[in-house]
């Protein structure tokens, strides 16, 4: 079966890697945008953020390797009242709050 374009035959891949929890969590999924009008693109992730989806995620953090695609991916999708993190300040949130990184 086909969600979205992508065989859910994978999707046991995904469910495993999220079955370890916050002590192994799954790398985020990789994401780009277009410089033009809204419009995503991933470069690794798709079959773990349908997967979220599929099974009820109403948002979900992705990875970017540059400040401007982050800023027009929250522009363009991001949740409203949430902000762009760099990694530092999500590894110091993640430290503060008792979490290994």
């Amino acid at each position: 079966m086909k969600i979205l374009g992508v065989m859910t035959i994978k999707f046991h891949y995904a469910e495993k890697g999220f079955s370890f929890g916050v002590e192994n969590p799954v790398p985020l999924a990789n994401m780009t945008t277009n410089k033009d009008y809204p419009s995503v693109g991933f470069i690794n992730g798709i079959t773990r953020t349908i997967w979220l989806l599929a099974n009820g995620a109403q948002y979900f953090p992705a990875f970017v390797f540059d400040k401007e695609v982050a800023n027009k991916l929250h522009r363009f999708f991001g949740v409203k009242g949430s902000r762009v993190l760099s990694n530092n300040e999500l590894f110091f949130q993640l430290n503060e709050r008792g979490f290994r990184t």
